[in-house]
């Protein structure tokens, strides 16, 4: 439950939609573990907040997992900026669109999802 994002996040979206799973603090156990690393695996988008650090790990694992990685933040400037084009492979989304989180991912075409999820 690092940084202040994750409690907006559970404020608009915990439990409030069967397809938006945004948890709160999780249990550190091996099934938790196991049901998170699911997730990741199953989803076409993963939720990357910002934190208190400069960098989320959640950006790695979402790239890792194979899903797009969802970006909320005013001012990220993402690891090797200069060398990767992030718009090609992540979406970006203003903390002030927490809200609107379900209808902007929604609203991307499964053709623009797909050659995210490619790139």
């Amino acid at each position: 439950m690092h940084g202040y994002l994750r409690p907006i996040l559970l404020h608009h979206w915990g439990d409030k939609s069967p397809d938006m799973k945004i948890f709160g603090l999780m249990p550190r156990d091996i099934d938790s573990k196991r049901m998170y690393r699911g997730y990741m695996k199953s989803n076409k988008y993963c939720i990357c907040a910002w934190g208190y650090e400069v960098h989320t790990p959640h950006v790695v694992e979402a790239i890792f997992y194979e899903c797009v990685p969802v970006i909320i933040s005013g001012n990220y400037v993402p690891t090797f900026f200069e060398v990767l084009d992030w718009e090609t492979f992540a979406v970006f989304v203003s903390e002030e669109d927490v809200p609107n989180l379900r209808d902007i991912l929604l609203g991307i075409h499964e053709k623009e999802y797909l050659r995210m999820q490619d790139s």
